[in-house]
């Protein structure tokens, strides 16, 4: 019978000592060696294992004889029980909080479609008042819009304050110290009859009213309804001819400024007291005179009846 004795020796090899993959066998602690490349040498396998061979032993591990001590090594296994008691518990709660936090994610998600529409509606709404404030803008900014026509009657407004200014002073000049001066026939624009300083001021029965510097101040009284003609006058817009083509009616006044003509006083269809006639009653001797030719004081005035 043949026999193969294997390489052997005792304790672990030198470096180099072993060609590649030849086998040698370590007889004083059973182990068997071995080489890659002929020159390292590598451990294959070993006999009896005990705990002197292993190493990062835990500190449960009897030195010495290589035994377990059993009763510190059910300490670590409830210990560790416990801690997988703890980290189910644990693991629990997490898919709990993962469960409410799935719900809370679908929560978030709706109210962020419904604030996505919320916006979408918003935008609308924004591009609907950007297109009327361009409209208004347009109303007001564009040529022959409000504010051209608000400048316009601005200027007109200014242009009118200075008319009825005008017309104004006009009146105040002319009606301070009136003189009575007759009566006037408005439908035929004749006078009817003169008072002195009518007749002074140029006025004449059956002729119309004549106008000029030396009539300023006069004033007659309407007797006969009409349209007037030839009286001249001032409007509101500065041209002559207010007076013309109005209607005196009885009771109304036409007084002369002297220079734009008859000025028609409406009294006849308004209540007409003195305190709305320039001047004291008692410095219109004129016409103090005349009323007294038809009313006194003491007179009885008898109306009659009607049926």
């Amino acid at each position: 019978m043949t026999t193969i004795i294997t390489k052997y020796g005792y304790g672990k090899p030198s470096q180099e000592a072993l060609a590649k993959g030849e086998v040698a066998v370590d007889l004083s602690e059973g182990i068997l060696y071995s080489s890659t490349d002929g020159k390292d040498v590598i451990e294959l396998g070993r006999g009896e294992l005990h705990w002197d061979n292993v190493t990062g032993k835990p500190d449960w591990i009897v030195e010495g004889d290589g035994y377990v001590d059993i009763e510190e090594l059910a300490a670590r296994v409830g210990v560790n029980e416990s801690d997988i008691a703890a980290l189910k518990s644990a693991v629990a709660g997490l898919e709990q909080d993962i469960s409410g936090l799935e719900d809370r994610i679908d929560a978030n998600a709706k109210d962020i479609a419904d604030g996505a529409s919320a916006i979408e509606a918003n935008q609308l709404a924004i591009q609907t008042n950007k297109n009327a404030i361009n409209t208004l803008n347009s109303q007001i900014n564009d040529p022959n819009g409000l504010a051209d026509q608000v400048g316009e009657n601005t200027t007109n407004i200014g242009t009118n304050a200075g008319k009825i200014k005008d017309i104004e002073d006009l009146l105040d000049a002319s009606l301070t110290g009136l003189a009575y001066g007759g009566t006037y026939d408005a439908k035929n624009n004749v006078v009817l009859e003169t008072s002195d300083e009518g007749a002074n001021a140029g006025l004449q029965a059956g002729n119309a009213l004549p106008t000029g510097e030396k009539t300023k101040g006069i004033y007659v009284v309407v007797t006969v309804e009409g349209v007037l003609e030839g009286t001249g006058g001032f409007s509101a817009d500065g041209n002559a001819g207010r007076s013309d083509k109005d209607t005196a009616h009885v009771g109304d006044w036409l007084v002369s400024d002297g220079q734009h003509g008859w000025i028609l006083m409406s009294f006849g269809m308004d209540a007409v007291n003195w305190g709305m006639i320039g001047g004291s009653l008692a410095n219109q001797t004129d016409l103090v005179t005349e009323f007294a030719k038809y009313l006194k004081k003491t007179d009885t005035i008898d109306c009659g009846t009607y049926s």
